[in-house]
């Protein structure tokens, strides 16, 4: 496998799998903020394959949609700790 397709493998996987890895560090182990979470992630990578059904294909690249996928694990990572119950100090 050669570093570029590597680089084309690691970076989606990154990407999808960073909230879930902050969400692990925090040691948050609510059902809400991994559901919320996942929800985010499905709505968000599922974009690109209505994207090609709807334009069946023409007109090259959506680079909006390309630079969208970049950013969105910071909304699915706000949205699940938005989900997070805060617990008060006693």
């Amino acid at each position: 496998m050669s570093q570029e397709s590597l680089l084309g493998v690691a970076l989606p996987v990154a990407l999808i799998a960073a909230p879930f890895g902050l969400l692990a560090l925090q040691r948050i182990s609510e059902h809400r903020p991994w559901i919320v979470a996942a929800a985010l992630t499905l709505l968000f990578w599922s974009l690109p394959v209505a994207d090609a059904l709807i334009r069946q294909g023409r007109g090259g690249a959506n680079i909006g949609l390309g630079l969208f996928l970049l950013v969105s694990p910071l909304v699915v990572t706000a949205g699940a700790m938005m989900n997070v119950r805060r617990r008060d100090p006693k």
